[in-house]
């Protein structure tokens, strides 16, 4: 429950005199006065200064404004577009603030308002003089207002000396405006101070009347007086006069310590309320121009190249890294020149490598699509230096262009080495892939040589058991038949069944020889000892001698110029021609015919075996020199396979050849070269 100060007087005052109505009648009406007076200070002057305190915070707050902004435009501060928006939109919120404050002052000037009535001509003309006066700060500052929203209005488009004139012409306005502000705020402080020194006044008159009336009496009642007037009003009022005192001076942390119930503690309320929210609104300031500064140093912070442009294409802002990139024309990046000529005068210096480019082509296509509420541009070009600069812009919704500069060129260096290094790992696996596949097939060719070689060693082994008991079954039948005749025998028979025996005996040692040939080929023992030979004695004795042993069969031999000696195992070389002509007669047997020919041709000896026998299929003539190979032709004739693979083997290691021509039904010709020197690791 609120208990006014007119009614604590008079329930003091009432109860102390209740005989003297007289008196408390005078000291009613004066302390009347004294309230209506005090009611003036507590809903007029005060919030009056309130008001005024305000207006003067966002006068400061313009002035403030206006100086960051002249600072900006002198020094062509990259941030200029930028902070002009801002600060626009600060001038109107502090401008309606203003606005606001000045409807708050009219209010306390209505005739029925506390404030307009007061019992002190002095006061009251000087209530009328801040009246006038209050209306021309009104006008003025409207004024300053619209000057100022009509100087800010639109992106500034004219020379640096012509905004800078108004913005100085503005702050000196401000100035005036300030002034008369801080003049008008001490006149009311010091009405303020009268009007408490009137109240004190009337109220020690309204005592002096008290005592006339009643001086013994009524002693008690002026101490209660004197301590309620100090209590409820001089010791309030003063406190409230220091505390707006130390406001004045800026100090923020000024307590108010007055928490009546009534309108003095209104008013200290009402005070309190203001403090807190100045306190408020200079920590939000403080906040706002915080944040700035931290946005401000981020993006100067920044590696990579920062910049807006307004929605005329014009540049607004950049920060370091973007002067960086632009270093041959760091002079010309400033606030307010157009795209197009960065990009003109970046490529004239030499930034730029555009390849077969036509320069004006290339500058068309940077501008392109610019101008589209949609743009959104991304491209990546080398620079003169060899960097590698990855440009993005976008238009956002404000219409500006926002723009970043990366440098990628340590990025595209280590993709590019990561592309040959898989290409390099592409060709390893190719390279290790095709030599595995080679080693595949090497192997299984092996295998299949293996496979074949087990298969023909498993034919021969059946041949050669086959070849084996024939001979022996024709010697065990012929010393049978001897040893049924016993005494009987015949000279004729005894010499033909010795023959039999001897013939079958000389075919098993030739197979045993073959198979043991074979067997040191197999384990690489064939041993060839080079010496000088005769080859037209060799060929002509083994002619002779194959001639004996194949007396149903014609055996010519022709030797024309050989020379008198070759480097060869004579030996080795008598096996050879012994294998051909006795495979001759073998593969013969109703072409009695065998043709032998020996000549020189350049560095080496030629020996062909020419026959009319059975002849083989050309798809066997590449297998003829392959160990146990048998053709189909040769069925039911004796062998083992091994002969022409032994003859093979011998010439490789003279260094020489042998091939073969043959046609079923026709007959066959084996063909030997040997070189004359020797082997070539010989001859060497």
């Amino acid at each position: 429950m609120r208990i006014g100060l007119t009614a604590k007087v008079l329930t003091i005052v009432g109860i102390s005199f209740l005989s003297t109505l007289a008196v408390a009648l005078v000291s009613i009406h004066q302390l009347s006065e004294v309230t209506e007076e005090t009611q003036a200070v507590s809903e007029g002057f005060l919030p009056l200064n309130r008001i005024l305190s305000e207006i003067l915070i966002y006068q400061h707050q313009q002035t403030k404004i206006l100086r960051n902004v002249n600072r900006s435009v002198k020094k062509e501060f990259a941030f200029k577009e930028g902070y002009l928006f801002k600060a626009r939109r600060d001038l109107s919120e502090v401008s309606k603030k203003i606005r606001t404050a000045l409807d708050e002052s009219k209010a306390l000037w209505k005739k029925d308002h506390p404030f307009t009535k007061t019992h002190s001509k002095l006061t009251y003309a000087n209530i009328v003089s801040i009246k006038n006066e209050m209306a021309y700060v009104e006008t003025i500052l409207l004024q300053f207002i619209k000057n100022t929203n009509d100087t800010l209005a639109a992106p500034i488009t004219y020379a640096v000396i012509d905004i800078t004139s108004q913005i100085e012409s503005l702050m000196d306005q401000q100035q005036f405006i300030a002034e008369r502000l801080y003049k008008l705020e001490h006149r009311l402080i010091d009405l303020s101070t009268i009007t408490s020194g009137h109240v004190r006044t009337h109220s020690e008159q309204a005592l002096s009347s008290i005592i006339y009336f009643s001086i013994g009496a009524f002693i008690l009642s002026i101490g209660l007086t004197m301590i309620l007037a100090n209590s409820l009003l001089t010791r309030p009022i003063r406190r409230i006069v220091n505390f707006w005192s130390e406001l004045q001076d800026g100090n923020l942390h000024a307590k108010l310590d007055v928490h009546s119930n009534d309108e003095i503690g209104e008013l200290a309320t009402a005070s309190r309320s203001y403090l807190d929210t100045l306190c408020e609104k200079r920590a939000m300031e403080e906040e706002i121009q915080e944040s700035y500064n931290r946005l401000a140093f981020a993006i100067n912070s920044m590696r990579d190249g920062f910049v807006v442009y307004d929605k005329n294409d014009q540049l607004v802002m950049v920060n370091q890294a973007f002067l960086d990139f632009y270093d041959c024309i760091r002079d010309e990046v400033k606030p307010g020149v157009t795209y197009e000529h960065l990009v003109r005068s970046s490529l004239a210096a030499g930034m730029w490598d555009i390849g077969d480019w036509d320069p004006e082509d290339w500058v068309q296509s940077q501008l392109k699509n610019r101008k589209n509420e949609t743009f959104n541009f991304e491209t990546e070009g080398q620079i003169a230096d060899g960097r590698i600069m990855l440009r993005r812009e976008r238009r956002d919704a404000s219409g500006q262009i926002i723009g970043i500069r990366i440098d990628v060129t340590d990025m595209r260096r280590k993709e590019e080495e990561l592309r040959r290094h898989k290409e390099n790992l592409e060709e390893i696996v190719k390279e290790r892939t095709a030599i595995i596949a080679e080693q595949t097939a090497q192997l299984e060719e092996a295998l299949m040589a293996e496979k074949e070689l087990n298969e023909m060693q498993r034919q021969f082994v059946s041949m050669a058991s086959h070849e084996f008991r024939t001979p022996l079954a024709i010697i065990d039948s012929s010393a049978q038949r001897l040893l049924r005749k016993k005494g009987d025998v015949s000279k004729e028979l005894l010499t033909r069944r010795i023959d039999i025996i001897l013939d079958a005996v000389q075919r098993m040692s030739s197979l045993m020889e073959s198979t043991l040939s074979a067997a040191r080929l197999n384990a690489k023992k064939l041993a060839v000892h080079i010496a000088d030979c005769d080859i037209a004695e060799l060929v002509e004795s083994v002619c002779l001698r194959q001639q004996e042993i194949s007396p149903h069969h014609q055996i010519d031999y022709a030797l024309s110029d050989l020379p008198q000696t070759i480097q060869a195992d004579k030996e080795k070389i008598d096996q050879v021609i012994t294998n051909l002509l006795s495979n001759a007669v073998k593969y013969a047997p109703d072409a009695p015919f065998i043709s032998v020919k020996a000549y020189t041709d350049g560095t080496d000896v030629v020996l062909c075996v020419k026959d009319d026998g059975l002849g083989i299929d050309k798809d066997e003539l590449p297998k003829m020199f392959e160990q146990f190979f048998r053709a189909k032709t040769s069925t039911g004739i004796a062998g083992t396979g091994i002969g022409l693979h032994i003859v093979k083997q011998i010439i490789d290691h003279h260094g020489g050849s042998v091939s073969v021509e043959s046609e079923v039904g026709v007959g066959s010709t084996f063909t030997v070269r040997l070189p004359i020197s020797g082997p070539m690791e010989l001859a060497a």
